[in-house]
């Protein structure tokens, strides 16, 4: 089968499109992705929100034979969109060990934004014609969302703990070297003695 062929049987509806075109660049692609993103999980999701949209946007392919390059592209501007991310938050993510409360706050963000990038990516699965049980693939894509963002909290939690840890070990080495310098003057005056 053509991209021009797979192309066709995709936007009426047939199955075997969809399939073809995943089959033959699911490898590739993801590769493109993690070649930008540095990241394994990350570029997972990359491509998923790359053939998401290739797949709303199908039908405005006018060069069909051309899909491949057309997908690289898109992949390319999701992993660029995600990296843009990356860099620039809405909230700045690194907290001090007294804000407590504005990790609640952010916590509270991440999960309405999680829920609501969910619910679209769910709407736009239950529109692929390829889908004979959307409602079973929402509660795995929910149920991965949720143990990635679970997973990633207490990654992040136990960055804060390791940096609380860097910072009392730092501000208790003056104390040492004031103890140890104190030693040697003690028995250094011993010696004299």
């Amino acid at each position: 089968m053509t991209y021009t062929q797979a192309v066709e049987k995709a936007c009426n509806g047939d199955s075997t499109g969809f399939e073809f075109l995943y089959d033959t660049t699911k490898n590739n692609k993801y590769y493109l992705a993690l070649k930008y993103v540095k990241d394994e999980e990350a570029a997972k999701d990359v491509l998923q929100e790359a053939y998401i949209r290739a797949w709303k946007n199908l039908d405005k392919l006018k060069e069909p034979e051309k899909f491949d390059s057309w997908l690289a592209q898109i992949v390319v501007n999701t992993a660029k969109n995600e990296l843009e991310k990356r860099n620039h938050t809405p909230l700045d993510l690194r907290m001090e060990s007294d804000e407590e409360e504005d990790a609640e706050i952010m916590d509270t963000f991440v999960k309405l934004l999680l829920t609501s990038m969910m619910s679209e990516c769910a709407k736009s699965f239950e529109r692929l014609p390829i889908l004979m049980h959307a409602d079973i693939l929402r509660n795995v894509l929910y149920s991965g969302v949720w143990t990635k963002y679970e997973y990633n909290r207490l990654k992040r939690e136990g960055k804060q703990q390791k940096l609380l840890e860097k910072q009392k070990a730092e501000k208790q080495k003056p104390d040492r070297q004031k103890a140890e310098k104190h030693k040697s003057e003690k028995k250094s005056k011993e010696k004299l003695s």
